[in-house]
């Protein structure tokens, strides 16, 4: 249970602020067969304020022994506010270096990955002629689930033989209604092509909602399987008070008190239950640290840190079902009958 505990808090939270750090704009659209004058009738709209332009592909690396690398084109040398994607340095300088050529400013994960240094070159595979891109930078980000950079868009255009922008990152003027500008939007371009605008909060939520669907189905096996162990608990407490009966009746028989007997069962499942909790607890925490490790392996930019704000309630609730256990033989040897349990055999 901490194990999916703390993957579902992590992946929740990483998710959520990846949407937080990065989309500083307002509205992502996609807009089909994108071109200049759909962007000019966007700009167009008195609630808006600036249009970040992009093209999307996806496209195999020779150095990257066939992996998939998702290539974002701009041509904007200017990504702040609206687009923060974590470029390490000065980013002006490094956005203005990077339309100066075939350049190319990639993620964390594929610069450790491939152990790649600035003026290294990687060849992206075109499907027409593969081109040869120069590292002149990195960024700290999760797009493209880590394989991720970003180049010139005019470069980008020729290469992939892409004419149409694939994304728009928009930002509304202060004040604006996000949904109802997404609307309007709409349909303005609606006798041209298909829009579809949505508010970042708004793609945040959904993306939230789908991963916790997701991580309530692993939770319900999970929750199974503890339901097992404390029915797997409880019985051992009860095969333990059968197995003891005779020795209870003869501490009962040489003067120890009904409560004394009370105390010692009870006293036997807080310390199990102490023991009990502190080993979950240790198997939890490895098990998220093992399961860091296999997340970097799958090149995944999600990574697992224990919570300690979790430790008192598991803690809390690994006693608490021994000792609850312990209710049923605290109950049986209460009503223990001495003379019949030294008989028992």
């Amino acid at each position: 249970m901490f194990s999916i505990g703390t993957m579902t808090r992590n992946v929740s939270d990483q998710v959520l602020d990846f949407y937080n750090v990065t989309f500083k704009c307002d509205i992502l659209g996609w807009v089909g067969n994108c071109d200049d004058q759909m962007v000019r009738i966007i700009k167009r709209n008195t609630n808006i304020d600036r249009v970040i332009e992009s093209i999307n592909v996806e496209e195999k690396v020779e150095e990257f022994k066939g992996a998939t690398l998702d290539i974002e084109g701009f041509q904007t040398t200017q990504l702040l506010p609206d687009l923060n994607l974590n470029i390490q340095g000065d980013e002006p300088t490094l956005l203005q270096e990077l339309q100066a050529g075939r350049n190319i400013i990639v993620s964390t994960t594929i610069r450790e990955k491939y152990k790649l240094n600035v003026g290294d070159t990687i060849t992206i595979k075109f499907e027409k002629t593969p081109r040869q891109y120069t590292v002149i930078g990195y960024m700290d980000t999760m797009n493209g689930d880590g394989f991720y950079g970003i180049v010139p868009m005019k470069y980008l255009k020729k290469d992939a033989e892409v004419k149409t922008y694939s994304m728009l990152y928009i930002r509304a003027k202060e004040g604006a209604n996000l949904q109802e500008t997404c609307t309007q939007l709409g349909e303005s371009l609606a006798d041209l092509t298909y829009a579809d605008l949505i508010p970042v909060e708004q793609q945040a939520k959904e993306n939230e909602e789908n991963n916790a669907s997701l991580m309530s189905m692993i939770s319900i096996f999970a929750v199974l399987a503890m339901v097992i162990g404390i029915v797997g608990v409880i019985n051992n407490l009860m095969i333990s008070f059968i197995e003891r009966r005779q020795s209870m009746a003869m501490l009962r028989s040489v003067g120890m008190s009904k409560w004394q007997v009370l105390k010692m069962i009870f006293i036997e499942g807080l310390g199990s239950g102490v023991i009990s909790a502190v080993s979950g607890l240790s198997g939890g925490i490895l098990a998220c640290y093992s399961l860091d490790y296999v997340l970097k392996g799958m090149d995944l930019p999600i990574h697992m840190e224990v919570v300690p704000e979790l430790f008192p309630s598991y803690l809390m609730g690994g006693i608490l079902i021994t000792v609850i256990g312990s209710i049923i033989p605290a109950r049986g040897s209460s009503k223990l009958n001495i003379i019949e349990a030294i008989k028992y055999e």
